[in-house]
């Protein structure tokens, strides 16, 4: 595990520039929306379902993306939204359960900030980001088997379960570690609406979701493709074509 953080940190470092711009829908749209939807509670939740489908969006094309570095291509954002668009459906089905939670909790948690409760706002996001990764733990890799491996929803969700139960807790150890920026920005974002202003430290928050993105994304990727080599080795590879996508 060591090792996929480590290689995910120097391609950020090196392919930063490329990944930001993948990821800038959410890094500039996302606190955008959400300094919006803090005006309360109807504008939470019209504005909820749209920072869902920029973060859902954002994180598919990094997926493609890492794809792109796998293959020593650089990751240019074109290339990534347009191979997201062509798995669009895949995409789609795949996602759909987590960006309806996602929206529950936006809208919650928003509609609460705005209301001036930032502390139980952040317990909303924190609730919400634990059934989220136990929802991740088990879906992990269904994006990058559509994104990358070029599967169909129904199996890309066969093979996901199959990787998955090979090694489950090597998975959610994983997902725990890449998460921890991710809560540490959580509690910042807290104090910071404590200190200057609700919707300020919400919109800081959906900004370094944004950031995080290509991180899990390049550490995901990697950790799936680890995965089929070892599933391969030791069963039959996956479906033809999978890997020529």
């Amino acid at each position: 595990m060591r090792d996929l953080l480590e290689d995910a940190v120097i391609i950020y470092r090196q392919d930063g520039e490329s990944l930001l711009i993948v990821a800038a829908p959410a890094i500039l749209l996302g606190p955008i929306l959400v300094l919006i939807a803090g005006a309360g509670l109807v504008a939470a939740l019209v504005t909820a379902p749209l920072i869902a489908l920029v973060y859902v969006a954002t994180y598919a094309a990094c997926v493609r993306a890492a794809g792109l570095v796998a293959s020593n291509a650089e990751p240019d954002a074109l290339r990534a939204y347009l191979g997201t668009l062509d798995r669009a459906r895949g995409v789609a089905r795949s996602s759909a359960p987590v960006a309806l939670l996602f929206t529950a909790v936006a809208a919650s948690a928003l509609a609460l900030v705005g209301d001036g409760h930032a502390e139980l706002g952040l317990g909303i996001v924190l609730a919400g980001g634990l059934v989220m990764g136990h929802w991740a733990s088990r879906h992990a890799y269904e994006q990058p088997l559509i994104l990358v491996h070029g599967l169909p929803w129904d199996e890309a969700k066969e093979v996901s379960a199959t990787l998955e139960r090979s090694d489950l807790v090597r998975i959610v150890s994983l997902l725990g570690v890449v998460s921890l920026p991710l809560i540490f920005a959580a509690f910042i974002s807290g104090g910071l609406s404590e200190a200057i202003a609700p919707t300020f430290g919400a919109a800081l928050f959906a900004a370094a979701v944004g950031l995080w993105l290509p991180f899990v994304a390049l550490t995901v990727t990697a950790s799936c493709e680890r995965f089929v080599d070892e599933v391969e080795g030791e069963t039959e590879p996956l479906p033809a074509g999978a890997r020529s996508y």
